[in-house]
């Protein structure tokens, strides 16, 4: 599983892999092996399902443009909305209220708060965005769980 996430660090990961299975002896031993593989089996099911959720599915549409619409570059996960989901019936399930609309007055009032809000940022919510915005999601969650 970790190596489908994180192809990049294979090596890393067969060493951690390596380093475990050699510190664990005694009953240790036969539990980490059997841990190993019970993980090895649930491991390989996510990764099926990752092949197969849409998860890898490339945006091919048009661009919207217009006023209130982002123009930025690199868009983070765009395809999302169409991942198959794993715990729900589907995504429309659970879904938040529709945003204010773009220039309306609500909309203008929160737009505001997040300006003076950014003027006054501590320290403190500086390194929470930190947190929250410099590794790619997989990353921030196995960290998380770590």
């Amino acid at each position: 599983m970790l190596e489908y996430l994180f192809p990049n660090a294979s090596i890393r990961i067969d060493e951690a892999l390596r380093s475990q299975l050699r510190s664990a002896n005694g009953k240790a031993k036969g539990r980490t092996r059997r841990s190993l593989d019970l993980g090895r089996s649930v491991g390989q099911l996510a990764v099926e399902h990752g092949m197969s959720d849409g998860s890898n599915a490339v945006f091919t549409g048009t661009i919207p443009s217009g006023p209130g619409i982002w123009n930025g570059t690199d868009p983070v996960l765009p395809m999302c909305g169409q991942w198959l989901t794993r715990i729900c019936e589907n995504g429309a399930e659970f879904q938040p209220e529709p945003p204010y609309a773009y220039g309306s007055e609500p909309d203008s009032i929160e737009v505001e708060q997040v300006y003076e809000a950014s003027l006054n940022r501590t320290p403190e919510q500086v390194a929470i965005v930190h947190k929250w915005a410099d590794l790619p999601p997989p990353t921030i969650w196995n960290n998380i769980l770590n």
